[in-house]
């Protein structure tokens, strides 16, 4: 590829004054929302040109990710702030084709991207410990300056992410889309690739009740995962919107009410309050699901979950959580197992964006609702503004290119 051709996309540059504000005033960071966000032309970075282990792609369509919104709205912690660069095109939920000659599958070719920039992908001859035993979230060389920090794709300053007319990524972290599948389903592979991670990491008893905490994205793949391929009993969502609700339904969820303990099977498992809430703590509850997936990562998700994990219980945290104080008294009072994941490999380091893909063509129609809006690309701040309306019954919003 011509080194001097060029691309456009949605670049995200940090106000830092704008974040500060949001973080002292949270109704003023909603103000601000899209104000770090931008149209811009840009260079085909020369790095990735030159190499053949990487390839060209044409972005098809593009998700709008909870991380893209919390970065935007000054959420997201800053305990990953050295594992990122900007300004960066954003965008890691990405169903792409590929434009060039030369890799592993011809021209054509629609892929879903792994956007994972481990140290093969960032092209260093030996690998950490962590990427020889196949765990590339784990990458230690992510923050390295001489091939800028970055988590994955998207943000990365170099190496654009899918807001783009124009991307690259590593040929062997790119998986073949079906003929038969959709965009729409395709889009959902890399959230789907979170879910499966974290699923495999917990124990759900045969016939228990779990529950899952959340009616966006990675909350409904989750109960839908959780659904098809653990011995548990019911799955039952806390979704706050009748469209998410409707959904989990669709897709063999149970709902938990519309709003905490509301129904009296929920309340059944729980069991009952040994007192009313004080000083703000949260509610102790004699009994809990041996299972709860927390798929918001807020302080209240967060708190709920403690309080509704049976002891012993397991907690697993999906997706990316921002910065939050909460009383963790519950985790070791009631000896809960919490457990963090992160990143798109199983327990082995396979890649888990195969099954995602695999599962995805064979899901029910359901599955289809996911995904609701598509804005063209320069009409970024409309997709934006429709996710924040919370009058427009959107889940998954997705930005799709235009090509001439």
């Amino acid at each position: 590829m011509d080194d001097q051709a060029s691309y456009s996309g949605v670049e995200f540059q940090p106000s830092y004054w704008r974040i500060g504000v949001s973080r002292l005033v949270a109704p003023l960071g909603v103000k601000f929302r899209g104000g770090s966000l931008r149209w811009t032309q840009r260079r085909v970075p020369v790095d990735v040109t030159t190499r053949t282990d990487w390839m060209a792609l044409r972005p098809l369509m593009a998700g709008i990710c909870g991380s893209d919104l919390a970065v935007l709205l000054g959420k997201s912690s800053p305990y990953l702030a050295p594992l990122a660069s900007f300004p960066a095109v954003l965008g890691h939920e990405v169903a792409a084709e590929v434009t060039e000659a030369g890799g592993p599958w011809p021209p054509g070719t629609r892929v879903v991207v792994d956007p994972t920039l481990a140290c093969a992908a960032r092209g260093y001859p030996s690998l950490c410990p962590a990427c020889q035993a196949g765990q590339l979230n784990a990458c230690q060389r992510r923050g390295d300056q001489d091939t800028d920090p970055g988590l994955s794709l998207g943000y990365h300053r170099r190496w654009p992410g899918g807001w783009s007319t124009l991307m690259f990524a590593p040929a062997d972290q790119c998986w073949p889309i079906p003929d038969t599948m959709g965009l729409e389903r395709a889009v959902l592979a890399e959230p789907l690739a979170i879910v499966l991670a974290g699923v495999e990491r917990i124990a759900v008893p045969e016939g228990a009740d779990v529950l899952v905490i959340g009616g966006g994205t990675i909350g409904l793949l989750a109960a839908w995962v959780l659904r098809r391929r653990t011995p548990a009993g019911r799955i039952r969502v806390l979704a706050r919107y009748a469209h998410q609700q409707r959904l989990a339904q669709a897709l063999g969820a149970t709902l938990h009410g519309d709003s905490g303990v509301d129904d009296s099977a929920a309340a059944e498992v729980l069991g009952s309050r040994l007192q009313a809430r004080r000083f703000g703590a949260p509610e102790y509850f004699v009994g809990g699901y041996p299972v709860v997936v927390d798929a918001v990562g807020t302080a209240e998700s967060t708190e709920n979950a403690l309080a509704w994990t049976r002891s012993y219980g397991t907690l697993l945290a999906l997706g990316a959580g921002g910065q939050m104080r909460i009383d963790v008294t519950p985790l070791w009072s009631r000896s809960i197992r919490w457990v963090g994941t992160y990143g798109y490999r199983d327990l082995q380091g396979k890649s888990l964006f195969p099954l995602a893909v695999q599962m995805l063509a064979e899901a029910p129609d359901a599955i289809d609702g996911m995904v609701t809006h598509h804005f063209a690309l320069q009409d970024f701040a409309k997709a934006l503004d429709t996710i924040w309306n919370r009058n427009m019954p959107s889940i998954k919003v997705t930005l799709v290119p235009s090509h001439p």
